[in-house]
């Protein structure tokens, strides 16, 4: 698997599957405090970059639908004109989120140092996949490669932060390593690392051609976000330009 420092997207075959998602969500103007379980060393197995295909549903869910693809194209059918875009994924242990708006009663509500300022911190504990886009001109995978040197080449040695602002064609995100925060990943935790598939397997089973993916047609009330507005509109400014295998 390609490290921090030469994620490219190339034919795989897919694992036997990585059970059900377990991502992390990035809501509108979160912090995600996070510890990186992939080192973004080469051969880590925890990090990989994708081309992922989305399309929104027109039933009334407003749910979206990813498709992952290879250098043959999508290993599902997508809508008619939808182009993919390019993402890097990896596995990290969430230790919380702070949401700048209450959505849930559990939530603790803290006040940042200026003591104005309120934010609403869910405890989360637990390994999630983290997806983020390459941003326009690799903006936010190149955040995280100033992480990766200033560490010395391990992205697992202390907490990263992961903030999103905006929604819609004005969604940015940045990465940010946190030298003040000891937060720490708990050993009975720690151990059960190596219960988690690779990045590539993960996407392969909920986006590809594994058990978790749905399979078949096209749902007759998708629409390629071609059409009207790009998922580089929609997350993170991203713009693809000419795929590997055109």
């Amino acid at each position: 698997m390609p490290g921090i420092g030469e994620m490219r997207n190339s034919r795989r075959t897919g694992g036997d599957g990585g059970g059900s998602r377990r991502e992390q969500f990035w809501l509108e103007d979160s912090q995600v405090f996070l510890t990186s379980v992939a080192s973004g060393q080469d051969d880590d197995p925890y990090m990989d970059s994708f081309w992922v295909h989305t399309f929104q549903q027109t039933d009334g869910s407003g749910g979206w639908t990813k498709v992952l693809a290879d250098k043959d194209g999508p290993l599902r059918p997508v809508p008619e004109g939808n182009r993919p875009s390019y993402r890097f994924g990896f596995w990290a242990y969430i230790h919380n989120v702070a949401h700048a708006v209450k959505k849930n009663e559990a939530w603790n509500e803290v006040f940042l140092p200026d003591g104005k300022t309120k934010r609403y911190v869910e405890e989360v504990g637990d390994f999630r996949f983290c997806i983020l886009p390459f941003g326009r001109d690799d903006q936010y995978y190149n955040d995280l490669v100033d992480v990766y040197n200033d560490w010395g080449g391990d992205l697992t040695k202390g907490v990263i932060k992961v903030t999103r602002r905006g929604a819609g064609r004005n969604t940015n995100y940045s990465i940010a390593a946190q030298a003040l925060l000891e937060l720490k990943i708990p050993e009975d935790r720690l151990a059960k690392v190596s219960d988690l598939p690779s990045a590539w397997d993960y996407m392969m089973d909920n986006y590809g051609v594994g058990q978790s993916s749905e399979v078949g047609d096209v749902p007759t009330s998708a629409v390629s976000i071609d059409d009207s507005k790009s998922e580089s509109q929609v997350e993170g400014n991203e713009l693809v330009e000419k795929l590997p295998w055109e």
